[in-house]
């Protein structure tokens, strides 16, 4: 048994190995699981704000005026997509590094990736399922 020091919140805590002090995973287990993934790994390009339609404006009221000229937006499939709302990051698929994505369902993501010579003006989207 370990003592921290008091005024962290817990006086005691048990080292179990691959865990903290509340029993969260400090490195994910090794498991073996079947994704796929569809890309055509063509360049799109990122549209701002103001360059939107007007009816798809509507579904991002949250933009500030000063953000309204970055080009952050992009369409997939029928749909757009703010990069900036990404929640998932840095993640390695079939030998291919993606920088962001956005959950769809509990089984699939959209994926994003930056190429790195196109100064985030352009963005790569992969669907990703299991």
């Amino acid at each position: 048994m370990k003592t921290m020091p008091k005024g962290e919140g817990f006086s005691e805590f048990w080292e179990t190995p691959g865990l903290d002090r509340i029993g969260r995973f400090l490195e994910r287990p090794e498991r073996d699981i079947a994704m796929n993934i569809r890309t055509n790994y063509h360049r799109r390009e990122l549209k701002s704000f103001v360059e939107l339609p007007e009816e798809v404006r509507e579904n991002f009221n949250y933009i500030h005026e000063e953000d309204s000229y970055s080009p952050r937006f992009v369409k997939y499939k029928g749909e757009w997509y703010d990069i900036s709302d990404c929640d998932i990051h840095k993640l390695q698929l079939q030998g291919v590094a993606w920088d962001c994505g956005v959950s769809e369902t509990f089984f699939s993501s959209v994926l994003f990736r930056f190429p790195p010579e196109d100064d985030y003006e352009t963005v790569i989207v992969a669907f990703v399922w299991s």
